[in-house]
């Protein structure tokens, strides 16, 4: 089973979360990243949808935040 597409919210927290950091993004196995990931977990879990152990892992919220470098014209 696959994670579903990023919802709004989602990309929202996580975007504001890069737009505070940049340009030093947290590690991906830094409390940041892991806090981060909690919240989305969390928020999902509230709006009563189940979730397995790799929905918005810290891996997963890594890779959406070096996604972003993409879109960033300041990003080198």
């Amino acid at each position: 089973m696959s994670n579903p597409k990023w919802s709004r919210d989602e990309i929202m927290l996580t975007l504001n979360f890069y737009h505070q950091k940049y340009p030093v993004i947290p590690e991906k196995s830094s409390t940041e990243i892991k806090d981060l990931s909690d919240t989305l977990r969390k928020l999902q879990i509230k709006l009563g949808d189940n979730i397995n152990e790799k929905y918005r892992n810290p891996n997963a919220v890594y890779m959406k935040l070096m996604n972003f470098h993409h879109f960033n014209p300041h990003h080198p």
